[in-house]
């Protein structure tokens, strides 16, 4: 009986003949059904495939055959698992042909795509615990395709594609031996790896319906092994000179990879956790996470397997110190590609480090310090690679600088998640890490770098000191000047960079004069800052710019105006000049600070005239100078000969330098 056709455009068939005589369950079976003596294999082997095809007609034309033919389905299988399942499993026997337990494993299937409730039926009936099944995940074969063990693999796939939640749940709890195609995938043809990849990640892992504890039953460490070395997946052994074998392991490595990725890098579908305390409670959650980084010698060597390590330790920052345990052993700073593949990987781990949800997940009960200390700034890593590798040449301290300014970055995210105690905690934590570092000698070679036009790392150890400065509130002597005066003199090097590092400077330069009185700007100093291009540029990114730009611009502006002693002590008289910036009087508002700065001596003189004469008119002051003279000098003085010039305890300020410029 032929299980081919059933096509709405192909001719009748035997099996059209034989649902329209009225076939019946029992016709098929009656070999089986009437046989006095031992039937024999292939008798029960032809019978099986019979069945297969009747099952398979129905399941493609339910539509269009009717009730009665689903009904004749339904009833073999009943039929089939009640009265054969000894046989069924008999032929599945290591002795017994390919043949003949292809024939079972076909029906099986059939079976199973009929609908849930007949998949429950094999599920149930069949008896899984027999020795037979174990063979079958081992029966390769080249001839008369496919093979033993591909219909095997067709047959436990054939439940996942049911999306019944009661099917997967009593699939999960029978010994299917499902792990046990894994570990043959190597050998497998392409198709297949990706077929069985492919559902078990979209049937399996991105499913709902299946449990965190049936995916770990299934992917426990003893069988996640196999699945990672799929990403040198081998194929057949092919005769030379074979095409495709390129094209062919390209497209499975990209199956591996996403599959390994959802397995351990998601912590929603894969079988990683979520860990609040980021490794430093009581206990591992993750305890298959550190088997599978423990048992990789030399990750970086792949880009695949690297990776998929970047994934599993993003979606586990708690792994990170066990990834950092086994590159520690090749990072020891030196010019040569095994170092740079080395740092290229922990370089992208700390860049896809979600450090703000580490910090927004911290609470009192945790160690904040740990945290940052292992996590998010790893205290070996910068004392062993970062401060040994900036001291070293430029190939070596230019990555070890990337690398430092990315660990600076993911320490402000995190850092802006915290407050109160914990944000004390997490700060005092970094500057124990970041002692290791020279910030003098970082900062020393920042001429260096600009002179060769190297802007990104001129940007680097700008962002880095910014943090140190004005995020750790820590006392810096630097020669921020100095650095302006390289940055006119390098113009043309610095390109399109120059505006970008002359802010980052002067960012720098108000971070410098807030955090520490004691390194308040002098006259000179400020002279060297306050240029008419640099108070210009500063008003166009405010009157020009959005967003964090212009917010920085404006601080910096406050900070040379302040500092320079022109504005009142309320920051009035700025404020309202900054409100007033636009595009049109930019260079007008530059050229009126710049003459309050510079004429800051003269313009004092007249603030301190025009202050005496407001404070007479107010107090109505009716003595001369000559009369006030007299009173201070006189043997008998109290200060209230001389209270009608003096200004009242609640009088404010009314004028500055900068307002006199401002109406000048």
């Amino acid at each position: 009986m032929c299980g081919g056709g059933g096509g709405e455009e192909d001719p009748p068939d035997q099996m059209d003949e034989f649902f329209a005589g009225g076939g019946q369950a029992s016709h098929v079976l009656h070999v089986l059904d009437t046989n006095q003596e031992k039937n024999k294999a292939n008798d029960v082997a032809a019978v099986f495939n019979t069945v297969e095809a009747v099952v398979t007609r129905v399941v493609r034309g339910k539509d269009r055959l009717g009730d009665r033919c689903g009904e004749v389905a339904m009833e073999l299988v009943k039929r089939v698992n009640s009265d054969y399942g000894k046989e069924i499993v008999l032929l599945l026997s290591g002795t017994n042909t390919a043949y003949q337990a292809k024939s079972v494993l076909r029906m099986l299937t059939a079976m199973v795509t009929l609908g849930p409730t007949q998949a429950r039926e094999v599920l149930m009936k069949v008896n899984w615990e027999h020795d037979n099944w174990d063979t079958l995940s081992k029966r390769s074969s080249k001839k008369d395709p496919p093979d033993v063990r591909t219909c095997f693999i067709h047959f436990l796939l054939s439940f996942l594609f049911e999306p019944s939640p009661l099917v997967l749940k009593d699939f999960f709890s029978m010994k299917t031996r499902l792990a046990s195609l894994f570990p043959g995938l190597m050998q497998d043809q392409a198709e297949t790896v990706m077929l069985v990849l492919e559902t078990l990640r979209s049937k399996v892992l991105e499913n709902p319906a299946v449990s965190k504890t049936q995916k770990m039953k299934v992917f426990g460490s003893h069988n996640i092994k196999p699945l990672l070395a799929l990403l040198k997946w081998t194929g057949p052994k092919k005769s030379e000179g074979t095409e495709g074998d390129d094209e062919e392991k390209e497209a499975v490595q990209e199956s591996v990879t996403a599959f390994l990725k959802v397995l351990l890098g998601s912590t929603k579908h894969g079988v990683v956790f979520p860990d609040p305390a980021a490794g430093q409670g009581e206990k591992n959650l993750n305890h298959l996470a550190k088997e599978v980084l423990l048992s990789q010698a030399k990750p970086w060597e792949s880009v695949s397997l690297s990776s998929v390590m970047v994934e599993l330790v993003t979606a586990c920052p708690d792994q990170l110190p066990v990834l950092l345990g086994v590159l520690g052993e090749n990072w020891e700073p030196r010019d040569s590609p095994s170092w740079h593949l080395v740092m290229d990987l922990i370089l992208t781990v700390m860049e896809q480090q979600d450090s703000k949800s580490i910090g927004a997940g911290m609470k009192a009960e945790i160690s904040v310090g740990k945290v940052v200390e292992n996590v998010i700034l790893p205290h070996k890593l910068v004392e062993k690679v970062v401060s040994v590798g900036l001291e070293m040449e430029s190939m070596v301290s230019t990555k070890c600088l990337e690398l430092l300014e990315m660990l600076v970055t993911n320490l402000e995210q995190f850092l802006a998640s915290l407050s109160g105690p914990l944000l004390i905690s997490a700060k005092a934590a970094v500057k124990n890490v970041l002692k290791h570092v020279q910030l003098a000698s970082l900062w020393g070679s920042l001429t260096g770098y600009m002179t060769k036009g190297q802007t990104e790392q001129v940007m680097s150890i700008l962002r880095v000191t910014n943090f140190v400065v004005g995020r750790l509130d820590v006392a810096c002597d630097l020669d921020v000047g100095q650095v302006l005066k390289e940055v006119e003199l390098n113009k043309e090097r610095l390109g399109d960079k120059l505006k970008e590092v002359q802010l980052s400077a002067l960012k720098l330069f108000s971070s410098i004069t807030n955090s520490s009185a004691s390194l308040q700007t002098s006259s000179s100093f400020l002279a060297k800052l306050c240029t008419e291009d640099t108070l210009l540029m500063l008003l166009e990114n405010i009157a020009d710019c959005e967003g964090q730009e212009k917010v920085s611009s404006t601080e910096i502006l406050s900070g040379l105006v302040k500092s320079s002693g022109v504005c009142l002590e309320t920051g009035l008289d700025l404020g309202l000049m900054v409100a007033l910036v636009d595009r049109e009087n930019c260079a007008l508002m530059a050229t009126v600070l710049l003459e309050a700065i510079d004429g800051k001596k003269e313009m004092v003189e007249k603030v301190l005239a025009l202050k005496f004469q407001e404070v007479c008119l107010r107090n109505q002051n009716q003595l001369s100078h000559s009369e006030l003279f007299e009173a201070l000098m006189s043997p008998d003085f109290t200060p209230s000969m001389v209270a009608s010039f003096l200004p009242s305890s609640s009088s404010e300020e009314m004028f500055s330098p900068l307002i006199l410029s401002m109406v000048g």
